[in-house]
């Protein structure tokens, strides 16, 4: 981890990017080191004491400063927010604003965020998250205020939001989207054991243009695997039970804590770091797109099989999973109070039909028999 000590706050800092987008973060040692864990490889740090950034995010526990933020709050006028987007909502608090900042009040974990705007721009250009307590909580907090700014700056770039995962095979980027169990994870995962490609994404992607290319970038996230496409890996298996594994926890700390992975909960939850380390593959920030696949489970099929979409379908596919959490903000008024939401969604349909048009949509049909035979085969 690259750390500097800040003298003032007594915390470690690191500067972080998102592509263009450069954000200095502030916390304590083992936060910041389970955030770049976290983040890695859609975020990159900088390690030649660069020192430009466009937001400052400070995580800190201060009692009296988290107070003072409480009393301002309860003296105006609240309503509710959104606040970090989720698939298909947004996670929303309430909270209250004034002319140059707002204050989010996250009461069940005893945090408050408060978000300075810039006066000319009204962008956000400090970000505090003021904890009464540490807990456990603050460094989760702090991963969605950071990937919440990332989401934001690449919304106003007219950059394409999808749900979905995405890989590289031969320097070439491939989106992997389609609706809930439809084997998204399932695919990554053979793809990235069985077929030497590397990690982009598990769940949320962006679709950038430069110039006459598509450019593919992970948005990162928790990875949930659930059971059965675990049981579908055996080795993958063997390496989750090893450790007690769970996102929150850095990878000293899962290696330092005594025990077994939980099999308890729905899915198996990792930090990307930990999806890392049990499959030992090789990871990517951003490729040049070469298609976009969607799975779907076809008992009949005795191997693989690709079929190419048409158009009209193409564009109904990448459509249904647009990461939209809400029908009228693509991006929570709270980070950007000014962004014309009007104006993206026009372009979003457009951008969308120049994709489809140039890049190929696959639907691959497969089951556990032909992953079985790839396994083997690999």
């Amino acid at each position: 981890m690259i750390t500097i000590k800040n003298s003032i706050l007594n915390l470690s800092e690191s500067l972080l990017n998102y592509r263009d987008l450069s954000i200095l973060v502030r916390a304590d040692a083992d936060a910041l080191g389970w955030l770049e864990e976290f983040l890695a490889p859609s975020f990159s740090r900088h390690s030649n004491g660069q020192r430009d950034h466009g937001t400052v995010v400070d995580c800190v526990v201060d009692k009296k400063r988290y107070q003072e933020c409480q009393r301002e709050y309860r003296r105006g006028t609240t309503r509710t927010y959104s606040c970090f987007t989720m698939d298909g909502r947004y996670d929303s608090f309430p909270g209250t604003t004034a002319s140059d900042h707002a204050l989010i009040f996250l009461e069940r974990f005893k945090i408050v965020l408060r978000l300075q705007y810039e006066s000319v721009q009204q962008r956000v250009c400090h970000v505090e998250i003021l904890g009464r307590d540490q807990t456990a909580r603050m460094r989760l907090i702090l991963m969605k205020v950071v990937r919440e700014l990332a989401t934001s700056y690449a919304i106003k770039e007219f950059a394409l939001p999808l749900h979905g995962a995405a890989f590289v095979q031969s320097k070439q980027g491939v989106g992997l989207i389609g609706r809930k169990q439809a084997g998204k994870t399932t695919t990554l995962i053979n793809q990235l054991l069985n077929h030497d490609c590397e990690y982009l994404s598990n769940d949320r992607f962006f679709i950038f243009r430069e110039s006459s290319q598509w450019i593919i970038q992970g948005m990162p996230t928790i990875v949930k695997i659930r059971h059965p496409s675990l049981d579908l890996f055996p080795q993958l298996k063997t390496n989750y039970l090893r450790h007690s594994y769970h996102r929150e926890r850095t990878l000293k700390e899962v290696h330092q804590n005594s025990g077994i992975a939980s099999q308890t909960e729905e899915a198996v939850s990792l930090s990307q770091a930990q999806l890392f380390e049990i499959t030992g593959v090789q990871t990517a920030t951003s490729a040049i797109l070469h298609e976009i696949m969607t799975p779907r489970l076809n008992p009949r099929v005795h191997s693989s099989v690709r079929n190419r979409l048409s158009l009209s379908n193409s564009m109904q596919l990448l459509k249904a999973n647009v990461l939209q959490p809400s029908k009228t903000e693509m991006i929570p008024s709270v980070f950007n109070p000014n962004f014309d939401n009007h104006a993206y969604r026009k372009a979003l349909h457009l951008r969308l039909l120049q994709l489809a048009q140039e890049i190929p949509v696959i639907e691959l049909h497969q089951n556990a028999v032909t992953l079985e035979q790839e396994r083997k085969a690999a």
